[in-house]
C-alpha cells in the first residue's frame, strides 16, 4: 500500500495539481505565485492556485494515517510545516495554500472510503483524465470564438483548417505541454492578442515603416490587426519545407519539435509577395520565433526583393541562442503560448 500512496502522490503533483492550476486559470482568473518575476504572468511556471506541494503532502500524509495508523498530530506538523515553508519563500499566498490543503483533504477523504489499491489508482488515474479532456475542451471552445473583425476574410480558411484537423489526441496532448515546457502559457485570447501587439506598437518607429509583413499562417493573422491600427498595408508570405497547400502539423513528432524549438525541415518561400515592395522599410511579423529559420528564410527572401530595412517582431522568442536575429518582442516576460485564438496549432 506505501507504494500506492507514493504513486497516488507523485500523479498528484505531476499532473492532477498542475491540471487544477490551468482550470483555474482558464474558469475563474490567474492566480500567480506572489514573486516579482511572476507579475502580469500567464506562463503555467507562475500559476499558483491552488499549491501542489501542500496538496500533495496533506494526501500522502492522510492516507499513512489511514492505513498506516501514523500518529494524526504528526501529520498535521507535517502538513503546516511544508505550507509555512511555500508561504515564507513566497511560492504560494495564503489563500494558494489553503485551497491546496482543502483539496487535498478531500482527496484523502475520497481514497480512504475506496479503501482499495487497485480501485485509489484507477480512480486518481481517471481524475487526471478527466481534468485533461475537461481543460481540452474548455480551450477549445475559445478557439471556437468569434474571430475579430480586424482578421482578413481570406485568411478564414486557415482558421477554419487549425479548428478543426486536429484530432483530440493531440489536443490533448497539446493541453499536457506545460507539464514539461513551463514557460508556456495554456491560451492567448483575442483581446490579449490585441494587448500584446499594441506592446509592439508602442516600441517600434511607426513613420518609418512602410509596409507589414505577415508570415503565414499566424503572423499573418497577426499583421492584420497590426495595418488596420496602423494603416498601413500588409502582405503575406508562406514558407515551407514543401511548396505544398496549406496542411496543419498533426503528429506527435511535429508537436514535440515544435515545443522543443528543433529545426522540422530546410524551408523556401511558398507563397512569394506579388506586390512590388522594392526599397521599402519593412516590419516583419511571425506569432513566434523558434530555431529562426522561419524568419531567416523569409529575410533572405526580402533582401533578395530589395528592401530597403527589415524591422523583425514577434509575440515570442524560444531560441536559446538569439544568433544574427533581432526580434522586437511585447514585453521582457518571455512568455511563450502553447495554444492561439485562431487554433492549437500556431
Amino acid at each position: 500500500m506505501l507504494l500506492i500512496i507514493l504513486i497516488i502522490s507523485i500523479i498528484h503533483f505531476t499532473l492532477i495539481n498542475p491540471m487544477e492550476k490551468m482550470l483555474t486559470q482558464l474558469l475563474v482568473k490567474t492566480y500567480p505565485r506572489p514573486i516579482d518575476t511572476c507579475i502580469n504572468q500567464m506562463s503555467f511556471k507562475c500559476l499558483g492556485m491552488p499549491s501542489g506541494h501542500v496538496e500533495t503532502s496533506v494526501i500522502f500524509a492522510l492516507l499513512l494515517v489511514v492505513f498506516y495508523n501514523i500518529s494524526p498530530i504528526l501529520a498535521v506538523i507535517f502538513i503546516v510545516l511544508v505550507g509555512s515553508q511555500r508561504i515564507l519563500s513566497k511560492a504560494h499566498t495564503i489563500n494558494q495554500v489553503m485551497v491546496g490543503m482543502l483539496l487535498g483533504f478531500i482527496y484523502s477523504i475520497l481514497y480512504a472510503i475506496l479503501n482499495n489499491p487497485i480501485y485509489i489508482l484507477l480512480v486518481c488515474l481517471s481524475i487526471g483524465f478527466v481534468l485533461i479532456l475537461f481543460i481540452t475542451s474548455i480551450v477549445e471552445g475559445k478557439i471556437y470564438a468569434s474571430v475579430p473583425s480586424w482578421v482578413d476574410p481570406q485568411l478564414y480558411y486557415i482558421i477554419t483548417k487549425k479548428r478543426t484537423s486536429f484530432p483530440l489526441i493531440i489536443k490533448m496532448l497539446s493541453v499536457c505541454t506545460p507539464l514539461i515546457k513551463q514557460d508556456l502559457a495554456s491560451f492567448i485570447s483575442w483581446n490579449q492578442l490585441e494587448k500584446k501587439l499594441d506592446n509592439i506598437i508602442d516600441k517600434i518607429d511607426v513613420k518609418k515603416i512602410d509596409c507589414i509583413i505577415g508570415i503565414k499562417s499566424g503572423g499573418a493573422i497577426l499583421s492584420n490587426y497590426l495595418s488596420k491600427k496602423l494603416n498601413i498595408p500588409c502582405y503575406y508570405v508562406r514558407v515551407s519545407s514543401k511548396c505544398q497547400h496549406y496542411k496543419v502539423q498533426n503528429t506527435f513528432v511535429d508537436l514535440y519539435k515544435r515545443v522543443y524549438g528543433i529545426k522540422l525541415h530546410q524551408f523556401s518561400v511558398c507563397e512569394p509577395i506579388e506586390a512590388d515592395i522594392t526599397g521599402k522599410n519593412v516590419l516583419l511579423i511571425d506569432e513566434q520565433i523558434a530555431t529562426g529559420t522561419t524568419v531567416q528564410t523569409v529575410v533572405d527572401y526580402l533582401n533578395s526583393k530589395a528592401v530597403s530595412s527589415t524591422i523583425i517582431a514577434t509575440l515570442c522568442d524560444w531560441r536559446v541562442i538569439k544568433n544574427n536575429i533581432h526580434a522586437i518582442t511585447p514585453d521582457d516576460t518571455g512568455e511563450k503560448y502553447n495554444a492561439y485564438a485562431w487554433g492549437f496549432d500556431n
